[in-house]
């Protein structure tokens, strides 16, 4: 139970010690419900911290105790590690099929906590390999669960959801207005790790608006408390977004070269999906065009086990744009900029849009045209 309540405050080294002495008194006695517990909650501290394989290793040791112990409780829950592991990894087509399969056991057996707390989750999976506007609805789902029972977290995570769908499909002042409710939530629960990441979300907003340095001041204190916290979790996708934001040369490479450490050592998935994105469009902004074919290639190799949609846009779209850069402007190019135009609209990746609309329409102006 301590250990538990310090994995929401992001106690770490606190809920480990605490859950050694339960372990040892729950092997000692063979209590295989409370080795369940024991192994679930230790999957949940290595999640943020990127700790892949051990993330793993624990939610399929509950898993198999939880079906020891006949536990159905300790199934859903145990399910529910076992696809944070595979979103750790970034299988999150597989991840999402072990939440959905969790939320199924939860509905069949009326366990409304363990549920609420894994709504979100369908979303956080979908948007890699679905439409924005089903995940909107995942998190909009979320939310309305959530504040029915009081689970605060949840709620907080679904807020955080809408925020991320929103923002993708360009509307920014709903996007603004469920971010200053997770904010609020992060306060009142004392989740410093989310604070970091709800931070990084501000400043997208500000950015998409044309406000660099109000977005680059958030991030800035995004990324001290990712460095209190841990910057595993989301502190390669703070550095991609400052490197993307600032007009500095020399803070961009830095951010970008120690985005990659991070990587190199293990992080969630997310943030090399977004670590990848931001550093494509980034070099994409200085003429870099060396550097998108290599952030291409990193962020293909890391989706090898499970190629996903969202990668798969943003990577097609990198290098249609650095075609274009180079006067490739040959018809396969323009076919190829048309087609991810038509897929930015249909999945709802909005903010993706006006690049490629500026690439056709220069492309197709008269040869007398200079356009800006």
């Amino acid at each position: 139970g301590l250990a538990g309540c310090m994995r929401i405050t992001d106690e770490y080294d606190e809920a480990y010690a605490a859950l050694e002495k339960a372990e040892a008194a729950a092997s000692d006695r063979g209590l295989t419900l409370e080795l369940a517990q024991i192994h679930y909650i230790r999957g949940n501290l290595h999640f943020p911290l990127g700790k892949i394989d051990d993330c793993h290793v624990e939610h399929e040791l509950s898993l198999k105790y939880a079906r020891e112990a006949e536990s159905p409780e300790a199934e859903a829950r145990a399910l529910s590690g076992v696809a944070d592991a595979e979103y750790l990894r970034g299988r999150m087509i597989t991840a999402y099929d072990h939440f959905r399969q969790c939320i199924e056991l939860c509905r069949e057996h009326g366990f409304g906590r363990i549920e609420v707390a894994n709504i979100y989750m369908l979303g956080f999976t979908r948007i890699y390999h679905d439409t924005i506007q089903n995940a909107l609805n995942d998190g909009r789902a979320a939310v309305e669960a959530a504040r029915k029972v009081g689970h605060h977290r949840a709620e907080m995570l679904g807020q955080v959801m809408c925020v991320y769908a929103l923002v993708e499909l360009g509307e920014l002042d709903r996007a603004r207005a469920h971010s200053e409710k997770a904010q609020a939530l992060v306060r009142r629960l004392g989740a410093w790790r989310f604070e970091a990441q709800n931070l990084t979300w501000l400043a997208r907003i500000e950015y998409e608006e044309g406000r660099r340095p109000e977005a680059l001041e958030l991030l800035e204190q995004a990324l001290e408390i990712g460095r209190d916290t841990g910057m595993a979790f989301t502190g390669p996708r703070i550095l991609s977004a400052i490197a993307l934001v600032t007009e500095d040369p020399e803070r961009r490479r830095s951010a970008l070269e120690e985005g990659e450490a991070i990587l190199r050592l293990g992080a969630v998935s997310h943030s090399h999906f977004w670590f990848y994105r931001d550093a494509m469009q980034a070099s994409l902004n200085v003429g870099d065009l060396a550097g998108v074919e290599r952030y291409a290639v990193a962020l293909e190799e890391f989706i090898r086990p499970e190629p996903l949609p969202w990668c798969e846009f943003f990577i097609a779209r990198a290098r249609g744009l650095a075609a274009f850069r180079q006067d490739r402007r040959d018809a396969e190019t323009l076919a190829e900029l048309r087609r991810l135009r038509e897929e930015a609209e249909r999945t709802g990746f909005r903010t993706a849009v006006p690049a490629l609309a500026a690439a056709l329409a220069e492309a197709e102006a008269p040869a007398s045209v200079t356009l800006p």
